[in-house]
């Protein structure tokens, strides 16, 4: 009876053992997993590239610029929405714009390489002269470039853009 005892004793304690050893195996395969995924999250994250990149805007009668730091997505679409945004950012930051002026929609026409802008209003001031409507256009120009597009067409809640002084239903040129 005693060695009964013992021989139940001794698998129970095994069975324990058995059980504690599956549990904490899981949880170091979990954790070892864990691990390894966030040291890939980790890699990818210092694997993003950033790069510095030259942001135009108008200022009496020049075109100044300032670096903004941009991350290299491999989608051109997203890297002209960065730049759109960054643009509108000093645009608004150098007070060349009294209202704020958003970006709808960025995309990119893949034949002709004509990039379509949507604000959510007129990027043009009416009261600005045809100067600094030009100086405005060319700032977002010359930020675009590199992007290897080859016009960009400027779009007001969807529908071409227009202007008293500017014909803006042409795409405008981009210049490498």
């Amino acid at each position: 009876m005693q060695r009964k005892l013992i021989t139940i004793a001794g698998c129970v304690l095994l069975a324990l053992g058995g059980i504690s050893a599956i549990v904490f195996s899981r949880e170091y395969f979990a954790r070892l997993i864990l691990g390894a995924a966030s040291r890939a999250t980790l890699a990818q994250t210092q694997a993003t590239k950033y790069k510095v990149v030259q942001v135009y805007y108008p200022s009496d009668s020049a075109l100044l610029c300032t670096p903004e730091q941009i991350d290299m997505h491999k989608d051109r679409v997203v890297l002209v929405d960065q730049l759109v945004r960054a643009w509108l950012s000093q645009l608004a930051s150098q007070r060349v714009t009294l209202e704020s002026r958003t970006l709808q929609a960025a995309s990119i026409a893949q034949p002709g390489g004509i990039v379509l802008l949507s604000f959510n209003g007129p990027l043009l001031r009416e009261d600005w002269s045809s100067k600094q409507k030009i100086l405005c256009l060319q700032s977002l120009s010359k930020t675009l470039q590199g992007l290897n597009v080859r016009a960009v067409q400027l779009l007001c809640n969807h529908e071409t853009m227009s202007d008293v002084h500017i014909d803006l239903s042409a795409p405008l040129p981009v210049d490498d």
